[in-house]
């Protein structure tokens, strides 16, 4: 998280620094490495192939679309169901579910979506907080894969998408796209969780409206990205055991 302070301090520095100079291409190709090598693991037959063409021909028609994501995991989802290739038909002795962690997990997705909407509509004067924890949060929820999906999806949410739509919202949260890029290259080349990213990306977020609200917004990237699966863990790990 502390990167985002020094990656300020360094740009606005009156000295040259070219330290950054090959994090940009080197983010990229780690992107394209972690799909490559991602295809082994996940593509191993028929079923799974014709997901991942049908899924790549959707992200590329319907890029930017914040609806297509959740519809390709659950359609996938379906269709993985239906093949006893992808599914070990192992005996399980059913337990008692405890419901109370996925119910958590469900009513501060909604909320937090509902008071997200609210503050973009009403332009709330401190709306970038709030609608941070939604975004992290929601893709908190909807990534399986790790990092390597993540971040992406995020590049394309505070990156990308706030382009196309400055004209409609201005105050959208933005992350200039060399600053993302650069975010994502040091968190592949330092050791810990890609999933720090959100860390990166929250203070950078709030980077226009001072340095506490920049340590804040790691704060809130941090939580809101971890906490979905925390939830998630409880509740099969409760599952599991009863």
């Amino acid at each position: 998280m502390w990167f985002i302070f020094f990656v300020e301090y360094v740009e606005g520095s009156s000295r040259h620094f070219d330290i950054f100079k090959y994090i940009v291409p080197m983010a990229t190709g780690f992107l394209i490495f972690a799909c490559i090598s991602s295809l082994p693991y996940s593509v191993k037959n028929l079923v799974t192939s014709l997901i991942a063409i049908g899924c790549g021909l959707a992200t590329f028609f319907f890029f930017g679309k914040p609806f297509f994501v959740p519809i390709l995991i659950l359609v996938g989802g379906f269709i993985t169901n239906l093949s006893n290739k992808r599914i070990p038909q192992v005996e399980v002795k059913p337990g008692k579910i405890r419901w109370w962690n996925i119910w958590l997990f469900a009513i501060i997705f909604i909320v937090a979506g509902i008071v997200s909407e609210m503050a973009r509509k009403n332009n709330w004067a401190n709306r970038k907080p709030v609608n941070l924890f939604e975004n992290s949060y929601r893709m908190g929820s909807l990534v399986f894969g790790g990092g390597n999906v993540l971040m992406p999806i995020m590049y394309e949410q505070y990156s990308v998408r706030p382009d196309a739509v400055r004209k409609r919202n201005p105050n959208a949260i933005h992350i200039n796209k060399k600053d993302m890029l650069t975010g994502i290259g040091i968190v592949r080349a330092v050791p810990g969780p890609v999933f720090s990213i959100a860390s990166y990306s929250g203070g950078l977020a709030l980077k226009d409206m001072g340095p506490a609200m920049q340590l804040l917004g790691g704060v809130i990237g941090m939580i809101g990205i971890f906490l979905p699966s925390a939830l998630l863990v409880l509740f099969f790990f409760l599952y599991g055991t009863v």
